[in-house]
Formats: C-alpha cells, sequence, structure tokens
C-alpha cells in the first residue's frame, strides 16, 4: 500500500459503514425537536424542497406543514434513509493532529509496529480538512439548519484524544456542487499530488519493515521526510525525531 501511495500519489478513502463507531455518520433528526413548533415549520419546510413534486405533491406538503404525526413518521423514514445515502455519495480521510498519541499507535498503527502519514496542510486540501466536534450526548440535529454541517462530524466524546479531522470525498465529480473539486475521488482514491511530508515509523517497528520502507523512499519518494516515534524517558509519552 505504501508503495502505491508513493508512485502513483493517492490514499485510499474509507467507506463510512466500515468504521468501528456505530453512532458515526449516522444522523439522526432528534423527535423531540418537533414538539417546537418553529423547529418542526423549518423541518418541514427542508423536507419540501427536497421532493421532486407529483400529482399529489402539494398535498404532501399540506400535511408536512400541518401534521406533526405525518411529518414525525418522514422523519423517521428520512433518518433511516440518510444513513445509507452517506455510505454512497462520500468516502472518508480520517486525519489526526496527535502524532504522538500512544492509543492512536497501539489502535491503528499495529500496536506501534506500523507507521503514520504525515501531509502538508497549510495551504492544501488537508488544511480544509472539517473538525470532528466531540458531545456528552447525542446532538440534536435541526433538518435545515445544523443537519448538514454536523451529520459527517459529530461523535462521542469518548472519541475525543482522537483529535480528528476529515476530508469529505464525494464518489464522483456530479455529486459535487464544486466542480473540479480537489476532494472528488477517482476509483476509491483521493490525488495527494506531492503532499505526503514525512513517513513516521512506530517506536517498535520490525528491522526489515524499516528497511524496506527505506528501501521504497530512495526509489520513490526521495523528498519525502523519514521520521520515528521515540519513548521518551521517564515519561508516558512518545516524540519524533528525524531518521538521518
Amino acid at each position: 500500500m505504501l508503495k502505491d501511495i508513493l508512485i502513483n500519489r493517492r490514499i485510499r478513502c474509507s467507506n463510512p459503514q466500515y468504521f468501528n463507531d456505530p453512532w458515526d455518520c449516522k444522523p439522526c433528526v432528534h423527535p423531540d425537536l418537533l414538539d417546537d413548533p418553529i423547529k418542526r415549520r423549518i423541518m418541514a419546510e427542508s423536507l419540501i424542497a427536497t421532493q421532486k413534486g407529483g400529482p399529489k405533491g402539494d398535498i404532501t406538503d399540506s400535511r408536512l406543514l400541518h401534521d406533526p404525526v405525518f411529518l414525525g413518521k418522514c422523519i423517521g423514514r428520512f433518518n433511516n434513509f440518510m444513513s445509507e445515502f452517506i455510505m454512497t455519495r462520500w468516502g472518508i480521510v480520517c486525519l489526526s493532529a496527535a502524532p504522538c498519541s500512544t492509543l492512536m499507535w497501539s489502535h491503528y498503527s499495529d500496536n506501534h509496529k506500523g507507521i503514520c502519514l504525515e501531509f502538508r496542510a497549510k495551504d492544501t486540501l488537508f488544511g480544509n480538512a472539517l473538525r470532528i466536534t466531540y458531545h456528552t450526548e447525542y446532538p440534536k440535529m435541526v433538518l435545515g439548519e445544523n443537519f448538514a454541517p454536523m451529520m459527517l462530524i459529530a461523535k462521542a466524546k469518548d472519541w475525543e484524544k482522537e483529535e480528528e479531522y476529515r476530508l469529505v470525498c464525494p464518489l464522483s465529480e456530479g455529486l459535487t456542487e464544486a466542480k473540479g473539486s480537489p476532494l472528488v475521488m477517482k476509483d476509491g482514491f483521493l490525488a495527494i499530488g506531492d503532499l505526503l511530508n514525512a513517513i513516521v515509523l512506530g517506536c517498535q517497528i520490525e528491522p526489515e519493515k524499516e528497511r524496506a520502507i527505506k528501501d521504497l523512499l530512495k526509489e520513490h519518494g526521495q523528498r519525502v521526510r523519514l521520521k520515528r516515534a521515540i519513548r521518551v524517558p521517564h515519561r508516558y509519552d512518545l516524540a519524533l525525531k528525524d531518521v538521518v
């Protein structure tokens, strides 16, 4: 996989259905919000705006506006629809601002035996990554207000130490209003150009794997720096050090 990244200058985008958090990317409009007449109307009008019309369109619109029970059922169907819809529209690139997190290395990098990729962020597509917001309770998302910006970036506070950021990547150009966006995926990958700044070796990486990575960099990644995560003496902490 690293060889493919270095040669083709691309990274794979993840399908949200395989995330390890069962609430992740499964937005839900809270039913309690329907008790508020202002919120109820905002959500009804938002649902109406998504309708394509038809012979019974006016009747349906009226029921959405004036029948709270009918609106509630429609919101329930909308919640179920969105959980499936997200999986077919976007890929996600998950990033972290915590390269020295021992938990991150343990969970996602083969118990410190793997690697971490460091990307240039300033004035690049990585600099536009969305910051995850962490909550003690499931956030009350209002369709037509905060639903769209929160549906992919709200997580439980248990995940806060990951300091996660995300790139949300449309599966095709037809699924985004920003034509020519650098975030559009191609065959499941996101093009990164020369934005890979460094490869960080885990503090327990096996010698043969380290040698293989060095050989790959000599052949395909001469401009990519090599770093190592090292254990800080007398502390439960990691630091990054350049490999020379």
